[in-house]
């Protein structure tokens, strides 16, 4: 259902309110298919806790997800309130044990890498990425690490 539509055609703006979803709320459509379905919804909802609760539930139930490893690595990063880089790192390294040509994955874990302190493991995943994919962000994020490194010419490269 288009909502603009409904919205114009009734004209009442009370009734947008029906289609937003609350927290703890879980969007099912025929197109959900698998539990991971589940985190996406919660992570669109911007509640980050219950979008880890469901991708952990993902990974008891199937720990060759890599998917879920991925998205649960991404919101340590960068959906809560403070980043949490050592339970991004535990998911993020599962994640490329089995998603390995996923260039945004390794990005990921070199971030992880820089909020950990582990410079020289950070500067590996950002090449890695650079060698599936190259890009702006992988680029980035490889030119911060050198010069934190203290290669600064290399990082202008």
């Amino acid at each position: 259902m288009n909502v603009d539509r409904h919205l114009k055609k009734n004209e009442k703006e009370n009734e947008y309110e029906k289609f937003i979803l609350k927290k703890g709320q879980v969007d099912i459509t025929k197109d959900s298919e698998t539990p991971n379905d589940i985190g996406v919804s919660t992570y669109i909802s911007e509640d980050f806790e219950s979008a880890i609760y469901a991708y952990q539930n993902v990974t008891a139930i199937n720990p060759n997800n890599g998917n879920a490893w991925k998205n649960m690595g991404h919101i340590y990063l960068v959906g809560k309130e403070k980043p949490d880089p050592i339970l991004a790192l535990d998911a993020l390294t599962k994640a490329v044990e089995l998603i390995s040509d996923d260039p945004g994955i390794w990005i990921n874990k070199g971030i992880a890498h820089m909020l950990n302190a582990e410079k020289e493991n950070a500067l590996e995943s950002f090449n890695k990425a650079i060698e599936l994919k190259p890009g702006f962000r992988a680029y980035y994020w490889k030119g911060l690490t050198l010069s934190d490194l203290g290669q600064p010419e290399e990082a202008l490269a």
